[in-house]
């Protein structure tokens, strides 16, 4: 009777992944990672049946969108379930605005200090635009702890002299901070520098202890630390910043982001979904830039959230989510649970996440991502490292053989030795057999379900479950698809 009462009451049963054996909303706030190949039919199999109950449960939730296509399936997805007025539509086509900058500085509620939430929003878009030139660990760490100190000295500058932080001013003072001890000295300098200008501003300005001595530390890191750089140090790290703000203060997403906002991440826990309907393959880097962004807003207001004042479970769903994860996405994950936060993750393989995050270099971030993920879906897949990897989680079991040698005595009785071998529960070859959907599979799609900790009664109390779903596909399988999921 309480689940009838309460939809949102922790082991309420979403649906079941066979007879007995449920996915509840406290396996959902567990987080859900989901692996297969292209053409595994993930997104309109496990995915869809995943999302969908989410929007019958009346969550609200941010979804990124990095294929084409991907707004038109979650719209779908919406109209069957009488959500198509919780959708917020993120695109250069529609109203919806942000400006990310603004309401970082001025959210009411925030914790913590503005500055830093303002510099990790922009280092989160750094580490997009940077992604794909990350070589060793040891490398990034000079750069990125370089590239974070200009940031929060320029946003500091831009907060002592306007009270307000926009790309423009940051842009500005940045691109004019002086290049030599000689140009803080010139005149010409101090009369065209923006830089300039802002710090004689805010010493005008009647700030308060603690801003006027971080102020004084942010003008003497543009007035001496800056000028004293070597000029290959700093054109690296000013080059570095301008990839990421060139795609920002450009067209569509200077429209979206640097404008006014019509639309804050804290909708979603009244129910609110916001989509974000910028998908790379249209908008390019630029896309992944702002979803980056506003994914971690999203992340940072769910954080701060009280969730005793506030219940509502909201959701995270990224398809393709290698291209948009990052450093905060494994401490988010960490007390998600706790924010009653449910994250779904889709991507093809493992190898995918280690590549977003520099390789070999970056494979313990990926392990400590995937470890706080307590649902795991693996559909139809030929990658060997994600096979492996999830025969080897699902575990080996230790099989005693007997093997009797030797002479019998008069009773019968015998002298004999014993042997271990080790045999998998699951085969990596079993990720490569699975039916992938389509006319041919009559739009059944197979997986395989780990759950650690945890046991599945219809696979003889094991953490794993072979099972399948019915592939939601608008216009093909939709029109049938009422209740829950049937086996």
């Amino acid at each position: 009777m309480l689940a009838a009462r309460d939809p949102w009451q922790l082991d309420s049963p979403l649906f079941d992944w066979a007879r007995g054996d449920s996915f509840t909303l406290r396996h959902a706030l567990e987080a859900v990672a989901i692996f297969g190949e292209i053409g595994a039919a993930k997104t309109t199999g496990s995915a869809a049946w995943i999302i969908r109950k989410y929007f019958e449960l009346g969550m609200g939730g941010l979804v990124c969108c990095v294929k084409p296509g991907d707004r038109e399936l979650i719209e779908s997805y919406a109209k069957l379930t009488g959500r198509s007025d919780s959708l917020i539509i993120v695109s250069p086509k529609n109203r919806w605005h942000c400006n990310f900058l603004k309401y970082t500085l001025n959210c009411p509620g925030a914790i913590g200090s503005r500055v830093e939430q303002i510099v990790s929003l922009l280092m989160t878009i750094a580490e997009a635009a940077e992604r794909a030139e990350r070589s060793s660990a040891q490398g990034d760490k000079f750069w990125t702890q370089s590239l974070r100190e200009l940031l929060r000295n320029a946003v500091e500058i831009c907060v002592a002299a306007r009270g307000e932080v926009t790309m423009t001013l940051l842009d500005g003072v940045i691109n004019s901070a002086p290049r030599s001890p000689e140009e803080v000295h010139s005149e010409e300098w101090q009369r065209n520098s923006l830089c300039y200008q802002l710090i004689e501003e805010a010493e005008k300005r009647d700030l308060s202890f603690r801003q006027q001595a971080d102020f004084e530390l942010a003008a003497r890191y543009f007035l001496r630390k800056i000028p004293d750089m070597p000029h290959d140090t700093r054109g690296s790290i000013f080059a570095t910043y301008g990839v990421m703000a060139d795609a920002l203060r450009r067209g569509h997403m200077a429209d979206l982001f640097d404008s006014d906002t019509t639309f804050v991440p804290e909708l979603t826990f009244e129910g609110a979904i916001i989509v974000l309907d910028l998908p790379i393959k249209v908008y390019g880097q630029a896309g992944i830039y702002v979803q980056s962004a506003l994914t971690y807003l999203w992340q940072l207001a769910c954080e701060q959230r009280d969730v005793n004042k506030n219940p509502r479970p909201v959701f995270l769903f990224i398809d393709e989510a290698h291209e948009l994860i990052s450093n905060h996405t494994s401490e988010f994950l960490a007390t998600a649970r706790s924010a009653r936060v449910a994250s779904v993750l889709i991507t093809q393989n493992k190898p995918n996440y280690l590549a977003a995050m520099g390789g070999e270099a970056g494979r313990h971030r990926v392990d400590a991502c995937l470890a706080n993920i307590g649902t795991k879906i693996f559909h139809a897949n030929g990658d060997p490292e994600t096979n492996k990897w999830a025969s080897d989680m699902i575990s080996e079991e230790v099989e005693i053989r007997m093997n009797y040698h030797g002479s019998r005595d008069g009773n019968g009785q015998g002298n004999g030795g014993g042997s271990e071998s080790v045999g998998r529960k699951v085969l990596p070859s079993v990720f490569t057999q699975l039916k992938k959907g389509g006319p041919q599979n009559d739009f059944w799609t197979e997986a395989v379900i780990f759950r650690t900790g945890e046991s599945f009664s219809s696979n003889k109390g094991e953490p794993w479950l072979r099972t399948k779903f019915k592939q939601l596909i608008p216009g093909v399988t939709m029109k049938d698809a009422k209740g829950g999921r049937s086996k």
